[in-house]
């Protein structure tokens, strides 16, 4: 259900850029990760273990046990670590656990419309009223000839789904190994069910 499977750059996937996404640095500097966070197709880490260095309580997820166990190996190095499993993006419910914030960091993009109908409905079953999801993808602002992801506009992010109430939308740059300043996207937040007391102002 994604439209983005085999696209590397020599062995190394052109998301992982050794760091964390500047646009979730600027997450954490807002103050915008609340209670226990869901890093969702976190690939080796990098964002995961970026905020549980910061104090975050974080569980990062990704089908691959490849990236699951690079992950696991930069952990070691680290104080505060991030719990991680392999899990499907999905099929949330099997994790039987509810978050406070949900990291989406790429992976809304690679969906195709049936695949983030099911994703959609996956985030419900761990997400309660209130809880945030935020949102790194590819904007249709720019041109590029690289092919891969889908790109989004602003009115269907803001149109994302039932259930999903847009609170801020902004600017952002996708980095990737792909182009040097990285690709036009959007850093959107959503609270889920209805904003709540937690809302952003």
């Amino acid at each position: 259900m994604t439209v983005l499977d085999d696209l590397d750059v020599g062995c190394v996937s052109p998301w992982e850029i050794g760091r964390a996404q500047e646009a979730v640095v600027e997450l954490l500097e807002l103050d915008l990760f609340h209670g226990r966070v869901l890093d969702v197709a976190c690939g080796t880490g990098d964002n995961a273990l970026f905020l549980a260095a910061h104090g975050v309580e974080v569980v990062g997820i990704d089908s691959s046990s490849s990236a699951i166990e690079r992950a696991k190996e930069k952990a070691i190095a680290q104080l505060r670590a991030p719990r991680l499993f392999i899990a499907d993006a999905l099929r949330l419910s099997r994790l039987n656990n509810t978050f406070d914030t949900v990291l989406d960091c790429g992976f809304l993009h690679t969906l195709t419309d049936d695949g983030r109908a099911v994703y959609l409905r996956s985030l419900g079953a761990v997400m309660t009223p209130g809880s945030f999801l935020h949102v790194l993808c590819l904007a249709d602002s720019e041109a590029f000839d690289w092919g891969g992801p889908r790109r989004f506009s602003a009115t269907e992010l803001a149109e994302l789904g039932t259930g999903f109430f847009l609170e801020d939308i902004a600017p952002a740059r996708y980095e990737n190994l792909v182009t040097e300043l990285g690709t036009a996207a959007w850093r959107a937040t959503y609270t889920f069910g209805g904003p709540g007391p937690r809302a952003l102002q």
